[in-house]
């Protein structure tokens, strides 16, 4: 679907790409027309539409007022209170997570040590383990690529979340992927390469 309007024409026109991290220019305000997302322009450049989904991950509404706008600072994304997450749109197509930055980025609450991954990097047709030191149970474990698009989720032992880990592993492109590992107490988080 193409986002285009007067304001973002040019993005279209010049093939501008969509940039942006995570997390950032990206904050909570609540106004008595209801709560937004205020996302700093300049952070976020080239951004066609800012899409909100809810929590079962369906498109809630889509906010193209000031995409595209070199003079406006700001723009308010609709994110009412059962809204997940704020993904920015490129002309292609292309999304980045905008918010939550927790779902790729390092929480205060992350344990340090005993979560592994090896080999890291990875090449294709070698096994990835995960270990975790004093595993207990079942853990809810999920992958992310980079623009923050959940790849894989699974709730399992730590010996079965590495057998499907392996057989979804070998199907995806190069580059990087957040791993993250967590159960009620404990939450586990790594970058994974595969070359």
């Amino acid at each position: 679907m193409n986002y285009l309007n007067a304001f973002n024409f040019s993005i279209y026109k010049d093939l501008l790409p969509l940039s942006g991290n995570t997390g950032e220019g990206a904050t909570l305000e609540t106004k008595s027309q209801g709560r937004f997302l205020v996302v700093e322009s300049e952070k976020w450049p080239n951004a066609v539409a800012y899409e909100t989904y809810d929590s079962n991950d369906q498109l809630y509404s889509v906010s193209v007022l000031g995409t595209g706008d070199t003079s406006t600072q700001k723009n308010y994304v609709d994110f009412p209170t059962d809204a997940k997450s704020v993904y920015a749109v490129g002309y292609d197509g292309k999304k980045i997570l905008v918010y939550p930055a927790n779902t790729l980025g390092t929480q205060e609450n992350l344990t340090d040590s005993g979560f592994n991954i090896y080999p890291n990097p990875i090449t294709n047709g070698k096994d990835i383990t995960l270990s975790l030191k004093n595993a207990k149970g079942k853990y809810h474990f999920e992958v992310y690529d980079i623009s923050g698009r959940q790849l894989l989720s699974a709730f399992d032992t730590i010996e079965n979340i590495n057998h499907i880990l392996n057989q979804k592993a070998r199907n995806w492109a190069s580059g990087m992927y957040i791993i993250s590992l967590h159960n009620d107490s404990e939450k586990y988080q790594k970058k994974l390469i595969k070359q």
